[in-house]
């Protein structure tokens, strides 16, 4: 695992980070001559995006549908990278304001790997078969784990991702159907999003953590704050007892 350990690359964490993995090196000297590299072409999933929003049509109320399965994770056999055909695990899904949808799971080669990174696909309005994964969100030597995607009804999709081995969790956002993302921030308290986020009666967003913690905000994602267990101290799951944690354990929310 030593070459996951560049510091050249856990320089490359994002700036409000206090994770003991990062790293510097101070260099003197001339700066190297040459050329840049080109800047990368954006990930099939980020391409073409429509922003217009096409007329819905309702299904008739009084005609039974069924369709699928249809197959989201699709990657060519044998492929180690930048997705991985070996593991595929923790997915989510959401609706886009221009009627696609998009989902996002984390790729790896296995669960603890350094290599881990959030793929997605997306299935555009109309279209029949979801599209090949292309790469999603991958920081350097980083386990980039159980993300969770999550449109706000309005304009915003919201990317939340677990940081393991460095302590973070991060958000992004994005207004314009997922093509560009803001720059990820770091949110507290660190832990797993273990299910899909929603929205209460009263406005607030919910972030259910994995058996400890639910992250709310009440300010449409602005800012949040920790509503659950105290990481801290030991844990009593007996009848009539109170308790860190919330009921749930890595299982869904209604």
């Amino acid at each position: 695992m030593i070459r996951f350990l560049r510091s050249a690359n856990r320089g490359s964490w994002v700036i409000n980070s206090a994770s003991d993995r990062i790293g510097f090196r101070v260099v003197q000297g001339k700066p190297p001559t040459g050329k840049m590299l080109p800047v990368a072409p954006p990930p099939l999933h980020a391409q073409n995006v429509r922003q217009s929003t096409p007329p819905m049509q309702s299904a008739s109320k009084n005609k039974p549908f069924f369709e699928g399965p249809k197959p989201f994770v699709r990657i060519a056999d044998g492929s180690v990278g930048p997705v991985f055909v070996s593991q595929n695990h923790s997915p989510t899904i959401t609706e886009c304001p221009n009627g696609d949808l998009l989902a996002v799971w984390f790729s790896t080669l296995g669960e603890t790997d350094l290599t881990t990174s959030n793929a997605a696909s997306r299935l555009r309005f109309g279209a029949m078969e979801w599209e090949v994964a292309s790469p999603f969100w991958d920081a350097q030597d980083v386990n980039d784990h159980a993300p969770k995607i999550w449109w706000d009804g309005k304009q915003t999709l919201f990317h939340f991702t677990e940081s393991r081995g460095h302590g973070d969790n991060l958000i992004r956002r994005s207004t314009d159907n997922g093509v560009t993302w803001s720059k990820a921030e770091v949110i507290r308290p660190h832990g797993e999003p273990a299910n899909h986020p929603i929205r209460l009666k009263d406005g607030v967003i919910a972030v259910p953590y994995d058996n400890s913690s639910l992250l709310i905000s009440r300010d449409d994602g602005r800012t949040w704050q920790s509503r659950g267990r105290d990481l801290r101290g030991t844990d009593e799951i007996h009848p009539g007892k109170s308790g860190p944690f919330i009921a749930g354990y890595h299982a869904p929310i209604v």
